[in-house]
């Protein structure tokens, strides 16, 4: 597996569109998460759905009458996604380089994030995230659970890699093939306080958290104090000099009400 973040996410997105039609039809109902999610959704609230794949995760919110939009850099998919939801909004574009010119107020992201390779392409992305989500907006993240004895073999490789490549790669990436054809994709290993890290250091606070058996699930909000286009924004410096540094990273946050 090619340590080039930028190909890995161009071979990804290969794969991607290879497998779109099998795929999709592996993905034609509703997870837990759904649900749990969907408590967080105010009725008319701008949604985006990050790394929608087919569509599916609409017909959990449809019901709230949302503003939805889906984002995918898979072409094949976004096409199913269209054929299903045609009257929905669909745009193709990698959630690595996500440029939409608007604004939501909730951000889900479903089993999409631990497709990105480095953990400088993941603050990226998160910061891009940020940029997108109203100030107090919601953000869903949900990624896989791969520290299950089922991924034994795709840990074993990773660390064969790792030793091979005289420890320069990151052992908790993995190639996890999909179908009889075994076509490869890329997935990164989050321990849960390592992608609470990334989200914290994102100037998201995490409200809500769980690991199920297979997936790792957050709910955070948006600091407000995290962009400069909040009426509140002061700069960082100023905050620390005349209240202190801790007092000024937790002044402006309110909690999820579920």
């Amino acid at each position: 597996m090619t340590s080039n973040p930028k190909l890995v996410r161009e071979n990804l997105k290969k794969s991607y569109n290879a497998i779109a039609s099998d795929f999709s039809s592996t993905r034609n109902r509703a997870w837990p998460e759904f649900e749990y999610f969907a408590q967080f959704i105010q009725k008319g609230s701008k949604v985006l759905d990050l790394g929608c794949g087919n569509g599916r995760l609409y017909d959990s919110l449809k019901e709230y009458e949302i503003d939805y939009t889906g984002v995918d850099f898979s072409e094949e998919l976004i096409a199913l996604a269209k054929q299903k939801y045609h009257q929905q909004d669909f745009v193709i574009q990698d959630m690595t380089k996500l440029d939409l010119n608007k604004q939501f107020e909730v951000i889900i992201s479903i089993a999409a994030f631990h497709h990105i390779p480095t953990k400088r392409l993941r603050q990226k992305t998160l910061k891009l995230i940020s940029e997108h989500l109203k100030d107090d907006g919601v953000l869903m993240l949900s990624v896989w659970n791969l520290w299950q004895w089922k991924y034994w073999k795709a840990h074993a490789e990773a660390w064969k890699n790792w030793a091979l490549s005289f420890f320069r790669s990151d052992p908790r990436d993995l190639n996890i093939p999909f179908g009889i054809e075994k076509v490869p994709r890329y997935y990164h290993a989050f321990m849960p306080y390592e992608l609470r890290g990334l989200l914290k250091k994102s100037g998201f606070r995490v409200e809500e958290s769980r690991v199920s058996g297979f997936n790792t699930l957050f709910v955070c909000r948006k600091h407000m104090a995290s962009t400069r286009s909040h009426p509140l924004y002061i700069d960082e410096k100023a905050i620390a000099d005349s209240l202190g540094r801790s007092t000024a990273q937790g002044t402006t946050c309110n909690r999820v009400s579920s």
